[in-house]
């Protein structure tokens, strides 16, 4: 039997699987934001700011990208010719999951699909695939093939990244401190997490998962010394003593 799928050229697919979504519901399960001194966010808050940045209402704030959000799963998509508007939106993501303790692995792809109130299409089965079987790691990560055909801005571009297994991936943590898109706050609390859940795993496979994470922030913080000194200036002297952070260096004994 034969179908009309009302497929469209030349869209970009994001799919992302959200680590550690699962254990912060059975987490969330009482009303307390706090339970036994430590933070666990509440869902319907992180949902509800996500929602409605993306309802009809809003699309004129991120033209022409579409966003499902089910359960620990999210796919993103939109025409090629807005793939840096899907990035920029993805920035604003991943600020909300990781201020929940939440990391994201997902793949891009290029091709044809249809998303409209469901998605499908060779570009979500390719995407779904790249999550599945190449991302592996906390990383979005994008074919080379279709790397090369995204039509991105230059520091867009620099900020997809060969990874030591061959894998290409975006950079979002390299990227936000380059744009000026992430404060101290942002970087002081994504190193705690990510600390927090390395020296808590029991398990192998999720050791190794925020293991990369932990390196890829050393790397990262390496490579943008300057910058993220002045991020941390930035943050005010007063504020810093409490924190007993001063320099880039400082971060860097707490992951090393």
């Amino acid at each position: 039997m034969n179908y009309f799928l009302d497929l469209q050229d030349n869209q970009v697919v994001l799919f992302a699987d959200v680590l550690g979504f699962s254990n912060l519901i059975e987490e969330n399960k009482g009303n307390s934001l706090y339970t036994e001194g430590k933070f666990i966010g509440n869902l319907e808050v992180l949902f509800k700011n996500i929602d409605e940045y993306f309802s009809h209402d809003n699309y004129q704030k991120a033209p022409g990208i579409k966003l499902n959000w089910i359960s620990d799963s999210i796919f993103m998509s939109c025409d090629i010719s807005s793939i840096n508007v899907l990035i920029e939106e993805l920035i604003k993501l991943q600020k909300q999951f990781v201020s929940f303790g939440l990391h994201l692995r997902g793949g891009i792809a290029v091709g044809e699909n249809y998303h409209k109130k469901n998605i499908w299409g060779p570009a979500t089965i390719k995407a779904v695939k790249l999550e599945s079987n190449i991302a592996i790691y906390p990383r979005i990560v994008i074919d080379s093939k279709d790397l090369k055909q995204l039509p991105l801005k230059e520091s867009y571009k620099k900020a997809f990244e060969i990874d030591l297994d061959g894998a290409s991936y975006l950079n979002l943590f390299s990227l936000m401190i380059k744009e000026e898109l992430c404060n101290f706050n942002y970087i002081n609390v994504y190193i705690k997490d990510v600390i927090n859940k390395f020296n808590d795993a029991k398990e192998l496979r999720v050791k190794q998962k925020y293991g990369w994470l932990k390196q890829n922030l050393i790397k990262t913080i390496k490579e943008n010394r300057e910058l993220v000194n002045k991020i941390i200036q930035d943050h005010g002297k007063e504020k810093l003593k409490k924190e007993n952070i001063r320099t880039s260096e400082d971060f860097l004994k707490i992951l090393e």
